[in-house]
């Protein structure tokens, strides 16, 4: 397995004592060493366990640094590849579906991509929040085909107010977040590599 813009994240160390082998990879540097929960510190490069929330095989995770829309693996390399609400912080939509491409070239014919974005509820996408039309472009990739059609309207069907991010950005649980004058939540697709 290969994870993309992985920080630390807790499911690299439960999947590690599940699957054959797991790669993690990341920049490891700027804000995400220091500020949003220390998500990404360049720490777990050279001690993963301080990071690690419970006994994991040890043997079977490796983390490296590495730029998500330039992965340093060859064709085909990969099962499964996944990226957890990482791919919107990659330079947005142009960086987001440079690092889309790349995850599919890695993967093996028949392999799953696991992917999590911002979706935008309402108001203005930019940045880091994607418009439903950018997300669609964002998967479409040539070699790629939606496992499931997207439930664009999955947030509905929950009684839940907007968490602002300006007043509490930790508040939970949260289905939708808002920054202003923009409402968003986050998509998850998985897609097949048909070639």
């Amino acid at each position: 397995m290969l994870s993309v813009g992985a920080g630390h994240e807790c499911p690299l160390y439960w999947l590690a004592n599940r699957t054959g082998r797991v790669y993690a990879t990341d920049l490891y540097e700027r804000q995400w060493q220091s500020a949003f929960g220390m998500e990404g510190h360049a720490d777990v490069l050279t001690d993963a366990s301080a990071f690690a929330p419970f006994e994991y095989r040890r043997d079977r995770l490796v983390f490296m640094r590495m730029d998500g829309s330039r992965l340093a693996f060859r064709d085909g390399t990969f099962d499964i590849v996944y990226s957890l609400s990482s791919v919107e912080h990659f330079g947005g939509f142009d960086g987001a579906k440079r690092s889309v491409e790349d995850m599919a070239r890695v993967l093996k014919p028949g392999g799953v991509l696991a992917l999590a974005t911002e979706w935008c509820v309402n108001g203005l996408a930019s940045g880091e929040v994607f418009s439903p039309e950018q997300v669609r472009a964002l998967i479409d990739v040539p070699s790629l085909a939606l496992v499931e059609p997207i439930d664009d309207r999955v947030w509905r069907r929950y009684d839940a107010d907007p968490v602002d991010l300006r007043v509490n950005r930790f508040q939970t649980p949260h289905m939708l977040l808002k920054d202003g004058d923009t409402v968003f939540t986050s998509v998850m697709v998985f897609l097949r590599k048909t070639e």
